[in-house]
């Protein structure tokens, strides 16, 4: 039986030297069957995210951001695979958060993607380093399974703002949890699977 398809771009060399940020090349990706489709694109335009929101396949993930614009978000969202994964953000502005909050996707990931040097002798999975309460609060409006947040710090604002997420929560690589913001996520009612 063959495998089934996949298409994964490896950029050994650096996204100065090569990425797939072209509509027209993202377009052809997006069209044959593929379940799962990986891709290194460091500056998501608009049109570049409409092309990826043609994606008919499982999963869709899209590596070496640092940024996304709310018009690409908002392209983004209108993709209707199981699985959205945005790694490499450093940030996410609240207006981007809202229109990633009616994504179509089952699940949503944001940050992670990968290591990062912290130091000479030391890795650690790229994430935010926080996120503000305003697009916590628009985050918690997706109404898919699950929110996924590669986040290291978030404060008690914050975590009330997430703990209305009626789905699975999952903050990976939290390094810091204040009291207040535990007992408001510890708080939270998640919606029952039906």
């Amino acid at each position: 039986m063959p495998k089934e398809n996949r298409i994964r771009i490896l950029n050994h060399i650096g996204p100065s030297h090569c990425s797939a940020t072209s509509s027209a090349v993202l377009a052809a990706l997006v069209s044959g069957p593929c379940p799962s489709l990986r891709l290194p694109i460091p500056n998501l335009t608009e049109a570049g995210a409409n092309a990826l929101s043609q994606f008919k396949g499982n999963y869709l993930t899209v590596t070496e951001m640092t940024d996304l614009s709310p018009e690409a978000a908002k392209a983004l969202s209108r993709c209707e695979t199981v699985g959205l994964s945005l790694e490499g953000l450093d940030h996410l502005s609240g207006e981007a958060a809202e229109e990633l909050s009616r994504c179509r996707a089952d699940w949503l990931t944001i940050g992670g993607g990968g290591y990062q040097k912290t130091s000479p002798l030391t890795l650690s999975l790229r994430s935010l380093d926080s996120i503000s309460e305003t697009t916590a609060s628009a985050l918690s409006r997706f109404q898919g399974q699950t929110l996924m947040l590669f986040v290291k710090h978030i404060s008690e604002e914050v975590a009330v703002a997430l703990s209305h997420y009626p789905g699975l929560l999952n903050l990976t690589t939290l390094e810091t949890l204040p009291d207040a913001a535990a007992h408001a996520l510890a708080g939270r009612k998640a919606r029952k699977d039906k």
